[in-house]
């Protein structure tokens, strides 16, 4: 039987923070190379966040809150990620 290799998190998103405290606390995920070998993997995730390689490590990939999510109504909600591996 053959692992997926997926990981999934789900968070609760404060949008009554600023955008500048946003940017400045990303959420951080590292993505093992023994999983995910020459980083052949593909991130999916809610509407409200996006992702970037960390700067300092290539293993770990930070989560933003999207600065247009955090003028929205509601002040909290539920954002997700996906890590699985590449097809």
């Amino acid at each position: 039987k053959r692992l997926k290799r997926c990981f999934r998190y789900e968070f609760m998103v404060d949008r009554s923070i600023s955008h500048e405290t946003a940017k400045r606390f990303p959420t951080e995920i590292f993505v093992p190379k023994l999983q995910y070998p020459n980083k052949q993997y593909v991130v999916e995730m809610s509407k409200d966040i996006t992702w970037i390689e960390s700067p300092q490590n290539e293993h770990i990939i930070q989560v933003f809150l999207i600065p247009a999510s955090l003028s929205t109504t509601k002040e909290t909600g539920t954002s997700w990620i996906v890590i699985k591996p590449q097809t």
